[in-house]
């Protein structure tokens, strides 16, 4: 092999290495076709959003808990891309309610978007949703976890503004800081008896437990005894 024909394969794969970029960058907003979006939940459930592209391109941007961190992108099989389309069609899912209500907070959110031809629709819900939409969503989820993507933006690492404001005591709320194995619905649903609920997360960025405020009026003997402060 000569010094021409080495350089020249150097060069071919360095171009063929720069393809997936250049084409991320011609992407285009308006060109997606499907989505799947699922966001956070009170555990440590993937936050990630998986775009694919009427060219057959696919975006994957991970936010959190998941070992994609970033936006990546791949080329998917046209023919996987064709086959989708045609389960959207098969399932009627133009025709599914837009919104499927649920009462239970700590479920991930999941919303699927399809766009065909003119038409296009987003339908979102936790638990109580279509079988078929749920099956759509295990065939989008084996995409995104997939082999083959490549990185195209490093993860953006958003330090929180820390404000210096002074503690203030609120007889009537609580901080709980749940076991790792508590499931936290189900632990308000125990106590709402008790007049126990959820008013806010003491952290909106962050997805563990014991960030989650809790409010609740009951008495000593209420709680094991271990736990009783006071007669």
């Amino acid at each position: 092999m000569t010094l021409r024909h080495f350089t020249f394969l150097v060069l071919a794969a360095m171009i063929a290495g720069c393809a997936g970029s250049k084409q991320y960058s011609r992407l285009k907003p308006g060109d997606i076709i499907i989505t799947l979006q699922k966001g956070a939940c009170f555990g440590k459930c993937s936050v990630y959003k998986l775009d694919i592209y009427k060219n057959n391109m696919a975006v994957y941007t991970g936010t959190a808990n998941t070992e994609k961190l970033g936006v990546f992108s791949k080329e998917l099989d046209k023919n996987e891309v064709k086959a989708l389309i045609k389960k959207f069609r098969d399932i009627g899912f133009m025709d599914m309610q837009e919104l499927y209500p649920s009462y239970i907070e700590d479920y991930a959110s999941v919303s699927i978007f399809f766009k065909d031809g003119k038409k296009s629709k987003t339908v979102t819900g936790k638990e109580d949703r279509p079988e078929s939409l749920k099956q759509l969503q295990i065939q989008l989820e084996k995409i995104a976890n997939s082999p083959g993507w490549k990185m195209e933006e490093k993860p953006q690492i958003i330090q929180p503004e820390i404000e210096n404001v002074p503690e203030v005591q609120i007889d009537t709320e609580i901080i709980i800081e749940p076991q790792p194995n508590v499931h936290l619905a189900r632990w308000f649903k125990k106590y709402e008896a008790y007049g126990a609920y959820l008013i806010k997360k003491n952290c909106p960025q962050s997805q563990s437990l014991a960030d989650y405020l809790g409010y609740i009026t009951m008495k000593p003997a209420d709680f094991p005894q271990s736990h009783q402060t006071g007669p």
